[in-house]
């Protein structure tokens, strides 16, 4: 753990550390522009960067690889442009908490496309406030999320500039639920083949927020939610497809099908 270091600019010493360490923590330095000194670790349990003002790259993490047991943490780290030294990643497991991955509060980010190889999320997503991320395409590979304590799957809250909420990977059952507020994007394909989801500690399956959503139809394939869906504050929606709620389960008569949405 390296925290707390107001004059903190280079850790260049560390340069003989190989192979495995237990955790990278990287906390409070406000000087630290650069993780150079990391570059023989190869393998780790979590990586968690927050609180550095001036860190601008994680190039030198390039040579951890593989699963990283405990997930990752990058928050509030405001110069950071990008995730490149983490594009050895193919597998994230859970913290304490239940997340995977959490990006949260850096306003430079422009993309997480180093997260490119990661293909199981045993934890959730939360992908909060970062202003200047257009989408979450480095998670495209992603097949298989988990959830956190509190029941929440996915979270993209506070991320104006998202257009692009894609996870084509991402099929079948949702195990907690999926929040969606102030985000860019005009549609829902985020939960394009997704047919149920699971509620939230709130009997929440599906929030939709603050979002300009004029297209529904990434919804068609749901079938079963098991809490309430919620769309509140979408200024551009003008219809809900009732189309775009799928085909819905149980032994309702074939004329008057419904959702079958739990909780609302």
């Amino acid at each position: 753990v390296i925290k707390g270091n107001k004059k903190l600019k280079d850790i260049k010493g560390l340069g003989g550390v190989e192979g495995h360490v237990e955790s990278i923590g990287i906390y409070s330095n406000p000087q630290l522009r650069f993780v150079e000194g990391l570059n023989g670790v190869s393998s780790t349990g979590t990586v968690l960067i927050a609180d550095n003002k001036e860190l601008v790259k994680l190039d030198a993490l390039a040579h951890v690889c593989g699963e990283l047991q405990y997930g990752i943490g990058i928050r509030n780290n405001p110069a950071l442009q990008n995730l490149d030294g983490l594009s050895c990643l193919s597998k994230l497991g859970a913290s304490g908490e239940g997340i995977a991955v959490e990006i949260d509060g850096n306003d430079a980010l422009e993309n997480i496309e180093a997260l490119n190889h990661v293909q199981e999320l045993e934890g959730a997503a939360l992908i909060t406030n970062n202003a200047r991320l257009t989408s979450i395409s480095g998670l495209r590979k992603v097949s298989k999320v988990g959830a956190n304590k509190q029941g929440v799957a996915i979270e993209l809250v506070a991320d104006p500039g998202m257009t692009n909420m894609e996870l084509p990977k991402l099929v079948g059952n949702l195990p907690g639920s999926a929040l969606i507020d102030n985000v860019g994007s005009v549609n829902l394909d985020l939960f394009k083949g997704i047919t149920s989801i699971d509620g939230d500690a709130k009997k929440v399956a599906i929030a939709i927020k603050s979002s300009p959503i004029i297209d529904f139809g990434g919804l068609n394939d749901l079938v079963d939610a098991k809490g309430a869906l919620a769309f509140a504050d979408l200024g551009q929606a003008v219809q809900i497809d009732r189309n775009a709620l799928g085909k819905p389960l149980g032994p309702q008569s074939p004329d008057r099908q419904q959702p079958h949405c739990q909780g609302q």
